[in-house]
């Protein structure tokens, strides 16, 4: 059984929420240790899809490359459009055998209406409505035809 990984660490957003600083100090270096767990594991660099803002981009690389295989994992920025990009074109061709796909977010977001969880983008902006919503995320990774993903950690 294949294993695959969308791991999201948020720390560093580009926008003020109210003129409070709303950086985090930690998403991203979970996120660096759960693809560094994997790759532990043998989970190949191809099936991580790492997105991270970080407020130390170097450190979080040097981290990575201590792990076996790390410096073959691609960093991506956390942003709308490098996330939405991956669901949207990368994904539906990944898994073609059953697979397990965890997906791990670290960083800020709401839950609106007392149901709705959506998280945020390194580069939300407050009053944005393009937010990565988890139940409607669900709902693609299972509509997807040819995606023959067994399990969905998230």
């Amino acid at each position: 059984m294949n294993i695959y990984a969308i791991i999201v660490g948020v720390e560093h957003y580009d926008a003020l929420l109210d003129h409070i600083d709303i950086e985090l100090d930690g998403p991203a270096s979970d996120a660096v240790r759960f693809a560094s767990w994997l790759l532990g594991r043998n989970v190949p660099p191809a099936n991580l899809h790492l997105f991270l803002s970080s407020l130390d981009p170097a450190a979080q690389r040097a981290e990575l490359n201590k792990s076996p295989r790390g410096a073959e994992v691609p960093i991506r920025d956390a942003t709308r459009d490098q996330i939405e990009a991956f669901f949207n074109n990368e994904l539906p061709t990944l898994a073609r055998t059953p697979s397990i796909l965890y997906m791990l977010w670290g960083g800020h977001g709401v839950i609106r209406g007392g149901r709705e969880q959506h998280l945020f983008y390194s580069n939300f902006r407050k009053g944005s409505p393009l937010t990565f919503k988890v139940e409607d995320r669900q709902s693609q990774l299972l509509a997807i035809g040819n995606l023959s993903v067994q399990h969905i950690l998230i």
